[in-house]
């Protein structure tokens, strides 16, 4: 079976590969000049509202002539090239980027829509109206918010990446792997967009690492002062961008999120739970629990006498990856307890995601409504107006967690962890 990160590279590589063909394809008059010269290619965009609340448009698209040079990135010259351009529609900015640049904009290619912060708390309706009736946008390009500006997203370039909005996409792909944030396509929004009442849009949310600051913050020590220029800046994704229709109403972190992914069909193919060790007094002992096959999950929603009941199940596979301590897990009775801890970890993540999500931000991004009128259509009919602000966060929500330990660990206690005298027993 090929490695999952032996697959991404290849991946990465054809992406490049493509534009280099593109590269070729341009210089060799096969498309002609207005076809290829006079075009600018799309790889990501940045969605922005600036003071006067004119649409900002940040568009990323290669340098066709510096990638040419040394076959992937002239030295010293960078490989993409970021303009940004204001209008008072998203038609009007790409308008006049064309009357700007002097070339059109070609979108076939587009890997990446950053909303900033600000432009999707307006609405998104303004912004995806055009790109939606674009025939040569395709539906596959991910979308994320920036806590932040758009533009800034746009213009970040780590130093490890030829093409920065390919490192974006392959951040955004890897949501239903890290469990931390979910991974959404614009076909998908789009839908999700088309009919919000029952099951409302969400988008990942991205956070920008100047240079070492990363390191400073997530690592906890500043990088040393002779790496000078090595530092990259970095996206870091994580979170959820809860909608109410077209508008942004809240955020939820990467606990919460999680939660609102452990409740929704094939979006957690892998994750790792940290559990604390069993009647352990010392705080740092820990156990990481990884689940690398998809969780199931199931739903049934129902209205009856007036009040709502919703029943979550999910099913999860885990195995132990790793302990800080000397206690030998394979036991029975120690399996048991890390079931029992992997399964409340679970049902805390979702209950604090249904408290956010539909208790403060009156939104039903766990799609409760549609399954109810999956079941009970005349029924909904009946509640649906009032789904979101009166039924639902009122409903009663059971959550019951199947989790199975698989395999335990290997090595039976940590070789980096020393061993602390009166260790607890674990029986």
């Amino acid at each position: 079976m090929s490695h999952p990160s032996f697959l991404r590279n290849m991946l990465r590589k054809t992406a490049i590969a493509a534009a280099f063909l593109l590269v070729a394809l341009s210089l060799t008059g096969c498309w002609g000049r207005n076809e290829a010269q006079s075009l600018d290619y799309v790889l990501a965009v940045g969605i922005d509202l600036n003071e006067e609340k004119d649409v900002v448009l940040t568009i990323q698209s290669p340098v066709l002539d510096s990638l040419k040079q040394t076959g992937g990135g002239s030295q010293g010259k960078d490989s993409t090239k970021t303009i940004s351009i204001k209008g008072r529609s998203a038609y009007e900015a790409i308008r006049a980027y064309t009357s700007t640049v002097g070339k059109k904009l070609f979108w076939s290619h587009n890997q990446v829509i950053v909303f900033g912060e600000e432009a999707v708390k307006e609405s998104v309706e303004p912004y995806l109206g055009y790109f939606a009736a674009d025939p040569r946008l395709r539906g596959t390009a991910y979308l994320t918010v920036v806590k932040g500006m758009a533009s800034d997203a746009i213009r970040l370039k780590p130093n490890f990446s030829l093409l920065p909005s390919l490192h974006l996409h392959d951040v955004l792909e890897m949501g239903s792997f890290s469990g931390k944030y979910p991974t959404v396509r614009f076909s998908e929004f789009n839908r999700m967009l088309a009919d919000p009442l029952g099951a409302q849009p969400y988008l990942p949310v991205i956070k920008l690492y100047p240079a070492g600051e990363m390191a400073k913050e997530q690592i906890g020590t500043a990088p040393s002062k002779d790496m000078g220029g090595r530092v990259s800046p970095f996206y870091e994704a994580g979170g959820v961008a809860v909608f109410k229709g077209v508008k942004m109403v809240g955020l939820l972190n990467e606990k919460e999120s999680r939660g609102l992914m452990w409740a929704k069909k094939d979006k957690i193919s892998s994750t790792v739970v940290i559990v604390p060790c069993r009647n352990n007094q010392n705080k740092e002992c820990k156990i990481s629990l990884n689940m690398n096959t998809a969780c199931k999950t199931s739903l049934h929603t129902e209205y009856k006498d007036g009040k709502a009941k919703v029943r979550l199940k999910v099913r999860a596979d885990f195995n132990v990856g790793d302990k800080s301590s000397k206690h030998n897990t394979t036991t029975e009775s120690y399996s048991k307890y890390l079931e029992n801890a992997f399964a409340d970890v679970v049902k805390q993540e979702i209950s604090a995601a249904f408290e956010k999500a539909v208790r403060v931000y009156r939104s039903d991004v766990f799609a409760f409504g549609n399954d109810l009128e999956d079941r009970q259509p005349a029924v909904w009919e009946k509640v649906k107006q009032d789904w979101e602000d009166r039924i639902l966060p009122e409903a009663e929500l059971e959550i019951v967690v199947d989790a199975k330990l698989k395999q335990t660990s290997r090595n039976l206690y940590s070789p980096w962890v020393q061993p602390k005298k009166n260790v607890e027993s674990v029986d």
